[in-house]
């Protein structure tokens, strides 16, 4: 697993806390890759989202996403720090998303 155990996460009252529990192996000192998640672009559709049905469609989009960022975690090819960051981030959209469908119907 590269040296990634597991995960975890934990609603907190601040919001969604995430530990990664590495394994005893270390690893090589290799550079990890740039994880190609842009943060503006899912809080800017949510934002234009004016009805119902495409708040909708884009809470089974964070959803999907979500577990596109859980697989790339446990690959261990992108930085921890980065992705744990993007999940949380991940993780309040959708929150934000299912908000709003309820908000416009």
């Amino acid at each position: 697993m590269n040296g990634v155990s597991g995960v975890s996460f934990r609603e907190t009252e601040k919001g969604l806390e995430v530990r990664v529990h590495k394994s005893k192996s270390s690893s090589s000192g290799k550079l990890k890759k740039r994880l190609p998640y842009n943060f503006k672009q899912l809080s800017r559709q949510i934002s234009q989202a004016k009805t119902s049905d495409s708040a909708r469609s884009l809470v089974s989009k964070m959803q999907a996403k979500l577990s596109w960022l859980y697989k790339k975690l446990k690959s261990g090819e992108y930085g921890e720090r980065e992705v744990s960051a993007a999940i949380i981030h991940a993780a309040s959209m959708e929150r934000i998303a299912k908000r709003k469908v309820k908000h416009l119907e």
